[in-house]
């Protein structure tokens, strides 16, 4: 599998937990995750959670955030350099602003191809963020 666009990079790594985050504010990216992905990068999973977002008050409807709201830490594996970022809502804001650092690298993942990796990380069976 190639890596030829930020979709086929940046791989939402799926998990069940519930919460009333929305994400819908503004990153705050660490200056660590700065120097590892450019600013296109911090857009696309920015714009992904807000898509998500959206797509659940849709399901779910938008009276109540135990209804369409997420976990307040979610996690992003980036397939070109084996690395999990952590996104984490600022509970304590109003605006749902967020942080973006880098969570840990993946050593054990360097040993799977593109693909073997794609499909550990999306079919949310072994990394789940509360085995982490």
């Amino acid at each position: 599998m190639r890596i030829k666009t930020l979709a086929d990079r940046y791989l939402y790594v799926p998990n069940r937990l519930k919460g009333e985050s929305t994400f819908e504010g503004n990153p705050i990216v660490s200056d660590r995750v700065k120097n590892i992905i450019d600013e296109d990068g911090v857009n696309f999973i920015t714009q992904k959670l807000h898509n998500f977002s959206s797509i659940r008050k849709e399901m779910y409807g938008n009276n109540f955030k135990e209804y369409y709201g997420m976990y307040f830490k979610q996690y992003v594996f980036d397939l070109k350099l084996r690395l999990f970022f952590k996104i984490e809502e600022i509970l304590d804001d109003d605006s749902h602003n967020f942080k973006v650092d880098l969570y840990r690298e993946e050593k054990e993942m360097e040993d799977n191809s593109n693909i073997g990796a794609y499909r550990l990380i999306t079919r949310g069976r072994v990394f789940t963020p509360d085995s982490f």
